[in-house]
């Protein structure tokens, strides 16, 4: 059986599963199809009759996977949604705002100077992996973490590069200045 190309009306011959569904000769014709320069797909706008019924399509077939955003769900309904976080300027000036009060309630303060005069005790190194400042920059980490009642105060600080505070989380270690 021969079938007729819908881009550029050739003959061809399809084989195996695509013999009686195939509508193109080649991957150059059913590009141009997709991209909407020739053809029946010319100037036509994809949409979806039940955005709903899709949304939940996707969510089931990724699993497990980051599924892909789509911009007709928002809130509860977004496949990404984790109990309302999100990267939002309000959602991160909440956090801000939120650990400023922290600070304030446990009490204790250090200004620049004080930083600066830590930073160059431990010699501009991070303790925890040895990688001096001017290839790293050094981030101030509470040794007894704030959510835990730990006071704001220098003595409470410790230089560590982002990448070892980070992996710190919230755990109490203080790093000796062995470098």
């Amino acid at each position: 059986m021969t079938n007729i190309c819908t881009i550029c009306n050739k003959k061809f011959k399809a084989y195996g599963k695509r013999k009686l569904t195939a509508k193109f000769c080649s991957t150059k014709c059913k590009g141009q199809s997709m991209t909407g320069k020739v053809g029946h797909w010319a100037g036509k706008k994809r949409t979806y009759k039940n955005p709903e019924a899709r949304a939940e399509k996707i969510s089931e077939t990724m699993k497990g996977k980051r599924p892909v955003h789509l911009d007709y769900q928002k809130g509860v309904n977004h496949p990404c949604w984790i109990d309302g976080r999100s990267g939002t300027k309000e959602y991160k000036s909440y956090w801000d705002k939120k650990r400023k009060v922290e600070k304030r309630k446990n009490g204790g303060s250090h200004n620049f100077g004080d930083w600066e005069i830590l930073k160059a005790q431990y010699n501009w190194t991070c303790p925890c992996c040895g990688k001096s400042e001017p290839e790293i920059k050094l981030t101030e980490d509470h040794i007894i973490p704030l959510s835990k009642g730990g006071s704001n105060n220098i003595e409470n600080i410790q230089p560590l590069c982002h990448s070892c505070n980070s992996r710190k989380q919230t755990k109490t270690i203080k790093y000796e200045n062995t470098f």
